[in-house]
């Protein structure tokens, strides 16, 4: 039977195709997988005295991602500013950013990759004079089992390599069974 199989070209290109393209649908679900689909969505609405203001103090689920996406909208009545530090379990800073509005608005998007997974995140609120800040902010990260993305990963790639395998070996010997096609048809006519 194994025999019969690889005498038939054809079936081997149909398999190689088929392989190669669940490692491709395999490596589009291992990205979405990846991909952060978790939100945190906090509303602001504070008024702040002179100094700074703790508006949030949120710790992160187990097996976090290591980028993560914010997305500040924030409007006040004076000039006010906004740091997000993000500490690792031992209660360090992994990374902190300060966003100062420009006048009374802050409209801010971006990504922070990190060595490690953080533990969690704290959001505080600067102003020189007393001011009333209301808007939004988001985060956005994804929650990773190493061992699953790794499976993912690992059967893809064998996968496609298989596949590729036996694609290349079909067409081969597609290509001989019409070369000796060709080859009987020119002894005939001689």
């Amino acid at each position: 039977m194994l025999k019969s199989f690889f005498k038939n070209p054809k079936k081997l290109i149909i398999i190689g195709v088929l392989l190669f393209v669940i490692a491709f649908l395999l490596s589009l679900h291992t990205m979405y997988y990846s991909s952060p689909h978790y939100e945190l969505k906090k509303k602001i609405n504070v008024s702040i005295k002179k100094g700074k203001l703790e508006v949030l103090n949120f710790i992160f689920p187990r097996d976090i991602g290591e980028r993560l996406y914010y997305d500040i909208d924030l409007k006040g009545i004076k000039k006010f500013s906004i740091v997000l530090e993000f500490y690792d379990n031992d209660g360090y800073i992994l990374y902190s950013k300060n966003f100062t509005s420009s006048e009374t608005y802050i409209r801010e998007k971006g990504s922070v990759l990190f060595y490690r997974s953080p533990y969690s995140l704290k959001v505080l609120l600067h102003c020189l004079n007393n001011t009333k800040v209301s808007g939004i902010f988001v985060i956005r990260y994804s929650i990773i089992d190493i061992t699953t993305l790794a499976i993912f990963s690992i059967s893809s790639a064998v996968l496609s390599l298989i596949g590729m395998g036996i694609l290349a070996f079909g067409v081969y010997g597609y290509l001989i069974e019409k070369e000796f096609e060709r080859r009987k048809k020119r002894e005939k006519n001689i």
